[in-house]
C-alpha cells in the first residue's frame, strides 16, 4: 500500500494518538520512518489495556504493522512491552510465526518501572537512541505508536 492511500485511510478513519492532543495517527506517517516502535507500556501501574489488546489481537495488530511498515519502508518495527508481561509475549511470539512478516520484527523488552510509557524513554529503552530536545522522534528516524492506535 502506498503511503498516501494509507494516510487518507487513515484520516478517514479518525485515528488519532493517546497522547492526549488528538495528534491524527496518519501525521506520523513519514518516509523518513526506518524504525516503528508500538509502544506496548502501560502508563500506569494497574492498566492493562495494552497488554491485553496486544494479547487478544497479536495477529491483527502485526498485520496492521506490517502495511505501515510497508508504506513508509521501514527497516524494522519492534514491540516494546514490559518484560513481565509473559503471556502479551507468548502470543506476539506465536503471531511472529503465523505469518511471514514484510518487514523484520522483534520484542524490545522494557523494564517493569514506573512511570512507563513516555515515548522518548520508551525509544531509548528498546533502541538505545536518543531524542534531543526540542525534536520528535521521526527526526531521527523512529516513528512510535501505541497499541490502540
Amino acid at each position: 500500500m502506498e503511503i498516501q492511500e494509507l494516510k487518507n485511510i487513515m484520516r478517514e478513519s479518525g485515528i488519532v494518538g493517546a497522547g492526549g492532543a488528538g495528534f491524527p495517527s496518519y501525521g506520523k506517517l513519514d518516509k523518513r520512518m526506518e524504525t516503528i516502535v508500538l509502544n506496548c507500556a502501560e502508563c500506569e501501574p494497574l492498566l492493562r489495556v495494552h497488554r491485553q489488546l496486544l494479547r487478544k489481537y497479536a495477529y491483527e495488530i502485526l498485520e496492521a504493522l506490517d502495511i505501515i511498515a510497508e508504506a513508509v519502508e521501514a527497516k524494522k518495527v519492534i514491540i516494546a512491552v514490559k518484560g513481565v508481561y509473559r503471556k502479551t509475549i507468548e502470543a506476539v511470539e506465536r503471531a511472529f510465526t503465523e505469518k511471514k512478516r514484510l518487514c523484520p520484527m522483534e520484542i524490545g523488552a522494557l523494564p517493569e518501572i514506573y512511570p512507563a510509557g513516555d515515548e522518548v524513554i520508551t525509544i531509548y529503552e528498546v533502541t538505545g537512541k536518543v531524542v534531543p530536545p526540542g525534536k520528535l522522534p521521526i527526526d531521527i528516524g523512529i516513528g512510535v505508536f501505541n497499541v490502540e492506535t
